[in-house]
C-alpha cells in the first residue's frame, strides 16, 4: 500500500476505503483458519480487554455544560447572544408587568 494522493480515497491511500474495509474483513474472517484455539482465545480476550479499557476511558471523559457553552460561544456570533439576552429580558419584563397589572 503506497501513500499516493488520489481522488478515490479519503486519507491519501491509493486503494479506495471500501476496498480496504473489505480486505480487512476478509483477513479477520480467515483468522480462525490460521490460529489455534488457544491463540484465537487470546486474541478474543485481548479484544475484550481493549473494549473494556475504551469504555472506561469514555466514561471518565467528562464534558460539562461549561465546555458546551464555550463551544457555542465560538460558533455563534456575539450579536446573536445579545439578541437572545435582550429577548429574554423583554419576555421577562412583559411577564412581570402583565402579572403586576392584574393586582
Amino acid at each position: 500500500m503506497t501513500m499516493v494522493s488520489t481522488n478515490n480515497s479519503l486519507s491519501g491511500l491509493q486503494e479506495p476505503v471500501q476496498q480496504l474495509r473489505t480486505e480487512y474483513k476478509q483477513i479477520i474472517n480467515r483468522l480462525p483458519e490460521v490460529l489455534s484455539t488457544e491463540q484465537a482465545e487470546e486474541v478474543l480476550q485481548e479484544h475484550r480487554r481493549a473494549f473494556e479499557y475504551n469504555i472506561a476511558i469514555v466514561k471518565n471523559f467528562h464534558v460539562g455544560y461549561g465546555r458546551f457553552a464555550f463551544a457555542l460561544q465560538k460558533l455563534i456570533p456575539s450579536w446573536v447572544y445579545l439578541a437572545g439576552i435582550l429577548a429574554i429580558i423583554a419576555i421577562w419584563t412583559l411577564y412581570y408587568l402583565s402579572g403586576r397589572s392584574k393586582f
